[in-house]
């Protein structure tokens, strides 16, 4: 969601409204976790969205477990 110089909820909205695009999966790794920042991006047809832990260990099980759910081959 805080990506610098980009609007991440533009690009979200773009890619999920356009006819060739909108098949993409789209991951959300976000540092952000406001239920509105998560709302927004699950009405924008968001196929996961992933609040960033801090520290390498839990972030790296989190890549995991996107990979196991299918999302990311």
């Amino acid at each position: 969601m805080n990506i610098p110089r980009v609007d991440s909820k533009e690009i979200l909205h773009f890619v999920k409204n356009d006819d060739v695009l909108k098949r993409i999966v789209v991951v959300m790794f976000s540092t952000s976790s406001p239920q509105n920042d998560i709302s927004y991006s699950y009405d924008n047809h968001v196929n996961c969205y992933i609040v960033k832990p801090a520290n390498l260990p839990p972030f790296i099980s989190s890549i995991q477990s996107t990979q196991k759910f299918g999302l990311i081959v």
